[in-house]
């Protein structure tokens, strides 16, 4: 019994050790001070600013959430965004206070963008699991995990609620994605604004459970 209960400790210290390892795609962001240029013909985005693209560069406001702004011929363009990659010749934005996803564009004078809906973000994460916000009862959802396995989940927002300075608590992992977070034992993650218990924020509350 004793050997046995070695094995666990063990495999769990293993499982224990990594956290969640993003796609290359989604690690592979467009950073403070970097340059993008945008096809306005193709509708397309590239890191090489190819001849005629026209070039934004980006910056990352201070002390408001940390969104992004675009820079183009003086004028600064807000994206609505808090963290921005490269899907080809796409751009993908996340907004980390919303929770949700979405595919920039430039139609000539600003950045628009339409949202992705739960089946696109999913190819981003492959061996996620999303949780969607539609899907909680009264801020409350059970979710599970293979017994002594850990599983990676992500929150996303299918709704129009809003989740500004929202962070799990007591999860000390500082994630790519804000929604992102991993379960390596049963137990209860609470997604809170500072913890705060006030009606006017609630508190998203996902119990994970082992399945067998």
């Amino acid at each position: 019994m004793k050997k046995l209960f070695i094995i666990f400790a063990i495999l769990f210290s293993i499982n224990a050790v990594q956290a969640y390892e993003y796609d290359a795609v989604v690690q592979d962001g467009l950073m403070d001070g970097q340059r993008a240029g945008y096809n306005i013909s193709k509708s397309e985005w590239s890191r090489s600013l190819k001849p005629g693209d026209v070039i934004f560069l980006k910056r990352t406001t201070k002390g408001s959430g940390g969104y992004t702004e675009m820079e183009f011929r003086g004028d600064w363009m807000d994206t609505d965004t808090t963290y921005e990659f490269f899907d080809v010749d796409k751009l993908i934005g996340y907004n980390g206070h919303s929770l949700k996803f979405y595919e920039l564009y430039f139609n000539g004078k600003n950045i628009v963008k339409t949202e992705l809906p739960p089946r696109e973000v999913q190819k981003y994460f492959p061996d996620v699991q999303l949780i969607k916000v539609s899907d909680f009862k009264d801020n409350k959802i059970e979710v599970t995990k293979p017994w002594l396995q850990k599983k990676t989940f992500m929150l996303v927002n299918d709704t129009d609620r809003d989740f500004y300075k929202y962070q799990f608590e007591k999860y000390k992992v500082n994630e790519l994605i804000r929604g992102v977070f991993e379960a390596k034992k049963p137990q209860t993650f609470k997604f809170s604004h500072f913890g705060s218990r006030d009606a006017m924020f609630p508190v998203l509350e996902i119990k994970v459970k082992n399945s067998f």
